[in-house]
């Protein structure tokens, strides 16, 4: 598991308008922990989260606290089409720190839809971001 961080700032670009309903990141907008997949293998990047009221989330039967976010990242597998699950979901978490300015991105973590026959209905659905012709991450 990677533990990489994000400015308290950026994140809140993403999450200030949506709160918890997940939003696309267009490529150009993704955290760079993410640049390093390759283009055609990534499907859906999308992020949700608040600051308000940090949540608790319970993984592989671990409550973890603080968090204030999550990043689900869909990608295609071409090796997982002959077993009928073709898109691969990487969950990550996004957690408060004790600076005002960083945050902490904690995975990618598999969870109960790691291995997809179709992209889920709330990803699918979800609205693309736009930024407005702001800088990249």
């Amino acid at each position: 598991m990677q533990r990489k961080i994000i400015s308290r700032e950026k994140f809140a670009k993403i999450i200030k308008k949506y709160k918890w309903a997940p939003v696309k990141l267009p490529r150009e907008h993704c955290p760079t922990i993410f640049k390093n997949i390759p283009k055609e293998k990534i499907v859906i990047v999308a992020a949700s989260g608040d600051f308000t009221e940090p949540i608790e989330e319970v993984l592989h039967e671990q409550n973890i606290s603080g968090v204030v976010g999550g990043i689900d990242v869909v990608r295609w597998d071409k090796n997982d089409v002959k077993i009928g699950k073709p898109f691969n979901k990487d969950h990550y978490i996004v957690l408060e720190t004790e600076s005002d300015d960083i945050l902490i991105i904690e995975g990618p973590l598999k969870d109960n839809e790691h291995w997809l026959s179709e992209i889920p209905v709330r990803l699918e659905k979800a609205k693309i971001l736009e930024f407005n012709g702001e800088n990249e991450y």
